[in-house]
């Protein structure tokens, strides 16, 4: 029976990482991908929040197939 190669310890990626930022239109999360990151746009992001809510994130930018977002993901929240 095969094995499969040992690669070294594995570390868990949450995704890429989020942040807050203040504007004049509200607080806006933004996901900003690593190099490489690609964050899919059939089924896009979403943060829940300690009381349930959930924030769907949205890019104004997507590859010509339609399926991942270029760039940077937000959310405008209140």
């Amino acid at each position: 029976m095969p094995t499969l190669p040992s690669v070294g310890p594995v570390e868990p990626d949450s995704g890429p990482p989020v942040r807050l930022d203040s504007a004049a239109q509200g607080t806006q999360f933004v996901m900003t991908p690593k190099p490489g990151d690609q964050i899919d746009a059939l089924l896009p992001p979403v943060l829940q929040t300690t009381d349930g809510r959930r924030l769907e994130l949205r890019g104004p930018v997507v590859t010509t197939d339609r399926t991942y977002f270029v760039g940077a993901v937000v959310r405008v929240g209140r």
